[in-house]
């Protein structure tokens, strides 16, 4: 069982050392001070979809809907 924990460990690690990637695919501005942005997130062997809204606040931007998948 310690040799199948140790390999899970170094695993673990390998994927966390590699590099991070994002890249967006998609920006739709669906009315002034809005913005709609679709990217993927690639670490190591895994890519996750982001899906977000963002809205201009007092000369910010608030995240108001974010989607992961």
């Amino acid at each position: 069982m310690s040799v199948r924990l140790a390999e899970q460990k170094r695993l673990k690690a390998a994927v966390w050392a590699g590099k991070t990637s994002p890249a967006t695919r998609g920006f739709a501005p669906p009315a002034d001070g809005v913005a709609e942005v679709a990217a993927t997130v690639t670490r190591g062997r895994r890519t996750t979809a982001v899906a977000l809204r963002l809205e201009g606040l007092d000369g910010r931007w608030q995240c108001t809907a974010l989607e992961l998948g």
